[in-house]
């Protein structure tokens, strides 16, 4: 079983501990996460096609974050040179 597994302080100061696995899954080759902080502790498992989806998705989304945050910046800059 290949096991990748990590421990960050988020944004709000708390202790996340994340940990993924290769596990079948009524016969399909898939991956479970689990995810633990002080106020919770989550387990989900997922198809690999499934785990794949999600981390499109994901990187989906942290672009749109990234590019909402460059241009409030740009906004920012303009409207104090303005």
């Amino acid at each position: 079983m290949e096991i990748s597994a990590t421990e960050f302080t988020n944004e709000v100061g708390n202790v996340i501990h994340v940990k993924a696995s290769r596990k079948e899954i009524s016969g399909v080759d898939g991956i479970n996460i689990h995810i633990a902080g002080p106020d919770s502790d989550t387990d989900v498992h997922v198809t690999c096609m499934e785990a794949e989806v999600i981390y499109e998705q994901l990187g989906i989304a942290l672009e749109i974050k990234e590019d909402e945050a460059l241009n409030k910046i740009a906004t920012n800059r303009d409207s104090d040179t303005g």
